[in-house]
């Protein structure tokens, strides 16, 4: 994935919508979708807020950035076409 300024292109693309009140993505992955996984799952143990309950053990992550931004990863195959990826 290109970087600008150290983040991935899709990564400015999705700030920008975020800007407009776009809150929800759906990125339909195939050929080489697991690269993008693994920029999501690095991404989201470091820009996240954690917090720890010590005396049961429970979690919370929150967004720092970007509060209640939802990505759809969805696997299409590696064999669908672009077309295919946007057919409904």
């Amino acid at each position: 994935m290109v970087e600008i300024g150290g983040k991935p292109m899709l990564w400015h693309i999705m700030n920008i919508y975020a800007a407009y009140g776009y809150k929800e993505f759906v990125v339909a992955l195939g050929y080489k979708g697991e690269i993008i996984r693994i920029i999501f799952s690095i991404n989201m143990h470091h820009t996240r807020n954690l917090t720890v309950n010590l005396n049961n053990g429970k979690g919370d992550r929150s967004w720092r950035k970007w509060p209640g931004l939802i990505v759809h990863l969805l696997d299409t195959g590696t064999d669908t076409q672009t077309g295919g990826r946007i057919n409904v």
